[in-house]
């Protein structure tokens, strides 16, 4: 029964990859909105993963996360159409960020609610996703090649660094997934760098 349980898995795998492939990749081919649309759904989906993994250990309120995921998108789309490579962040959006997560602290005077550690956590994670969501808006905007360069170092490094590590592995690398291995890791690194 277990056998057949990873086998609807892994085919459960498989057919949500090729679903995700022919969206992303004819948005990624067109550009413009469709991957702004994209890359906007991306970000709100891993900001999404990323306070299920917060709540298991710290307590974020509703109206917290959903300004959050407003935020998000404000920072995303911020240098939208600018024609260069060089980004800003809006001092004003940063503001808005800051205030929305510290400002509830005065309120919520109960460490296990909310404390100033979530708060700086929720604004590191919002600033990175929004920082690395508008980089690779703007890194399509200049060009098709630039960015399927990027998408194809990580698709070569993730690639064969599971087949090294399925062939070779034996030592292994972390707890918090059991069938990564040095060897994988290794051989990830090597075919992404060639």
């Amino acid at each position: 029964m277990k056998i057949e349980t990873e086998d609807m898995e892994g085919s459960y795998e498989t057919i949500s990859a090729i679903l995700l492939l022919m969206i992303a990749l004819p948005c990624l081919i067109v550009g413009n909105i469709p991957f702004t649309i994209l890359v906007i759904v991306a970000g709100l989906l891993g900001l999404r993963e990323l306070f299920k993994i917060i709540k298991t250990t710290s307590h974020i309120p509703l109206f917290i996360e959903i300004i959050n995921y407003i935020t998000l998108i404000f920072f995303i789309v911020s240098n939208y159409g600018a024609g260069s490579f060089f980004t800003t962040v809006d001092y004003r959006l940063t503001s808005f960020l800051l205030i929305v997560n510290l400002l509830p602290l005065v309120f919520i005077n109960n460490k296990d609610k909310y404390s100033l550690k979530d708060a700086f956590l929720v604004i590191g994670i919002v600033l990175f996703f929004g920082i690395t969501f508008n980089l690779a808006i703007i890194l399509r905007s200049s060009g098709f090649k630039e960015i399927m360069y990027l998408l194809l170092i990580t698709v070569f490094n993730d690639t064969f660094a599971y087949l090294t590590g399925m062939l070779i592995g034996k030592h292994h690398f972390t707890d918090i997934s059991p069938h990564k291995t040095i060897e994988g890791c290794i051989g990830g690194a090597l075919m992404g760098t060639v």
